[in-house]
């Protein structure tokens, strides 16, 4: 057994700042998207959203690997709850009366 304190986990949205975070993205998105000419605003707005686009698909990934395991683990009400908690935080919604809309562009999962 093996004691001690877990390190981190440390995630790139948590170790760059919000500018270095753009520039990943940009190095990250340039050719799959995004050219060389659009590399002002709305090319980082663009590569921003890619980025943004990847972590939701990763995230989206983890939580149905997850979902399948509970399932292959006999633990289906575990695996419904988790499908039903993920599907309310990760389903995009179409409702632009709040103010998650203005939030997109910077929104860190």
């Amino acid at each position: 057994m093996v004691e001690g304190e877990r390190p981190p986990v440390f995630a790139e949205r948590n170790l760059y700042s919000t500018k270095n975070l753009q520039q990943l993205a940009l190095q990250r998105y340039l050719g799959r998207g995004i050219n060389k000419y659009q590399l002002g605003r709305t090319g980082k707005d663009t590569a921003m959203q890619m980025y943004w686009d990847d972590e939701r698909l990763k995230n989206i990934t983890e939580v149905n690997n997850q979902i399948s395991l509970y399932r292959l683990g006999g633990d289906e009400a575990r695996a419904q709850e988790t499908k039903e908690e993920s599907n309310s935080l990760i389903l995009r919604t179409n409702d632009a009366r709040t103010d998650e809309m203005s939030k997109l562009s910077g929104q860190r999962y």
